[in-house]
């Protein structure tokens, strides 16, 4: 869960709301974009954005970010084993990311909530 425990959005948990509209996963404070690997589930990454299918998105009605290379294809958090992050209360827990097939049994994992943070300002590297 992205929880803003030190008060603020942290800059690895912010994408920018204007580029989220347009459809791609941008995080200015380090100027990449969300990548995925295509066609087939995959692992993804942050790479410069080129505006390319793999890095393009929608965000639908039921809160789900779907691949546009492939939308059955689900933004989807990993399961299994998880490692605590830097601090907060509750302690925050890091789980990875992938693209998985959309299914309403992996829905916990595939539902998202886009807020705007209005105490978020970006750093450029």
């Amino acid at each position: 869960t992205c929880y803003s425990y030190q008060g603020r959005i942290a800059v690895d948990q912010a994408f920018d709301a204007v580029h989220l509209r347009a459809g791609t996963l941008y995080m200015p404070s380090f100027d990449v974009c969300l990548n995925g690997a295509g066609e087939g589930p995959a692992a993804l990454s942050l790479r410069a954005c080129d505006g390319s299918a793999a890095q393009r998105y929608v965000l639908t009605p039921e809160g789900r970010i779907l691949s546009v290379a492939n939308r059955a294809l689900c933004l989807t958090v990993a399961g299994g084993m998880s490692r605590f992050g830097g601090g907060g209360r509750p302690p925050h827990l890091i789980r990875g990311l992938w693209l998985a097939p959309c299914s309403a049994q992996a829905g916990a994992y595939q539902t998202w909530l886009a807020r705007e943070a209005p105490d978020y300002v970006p750093s450029r590297r």
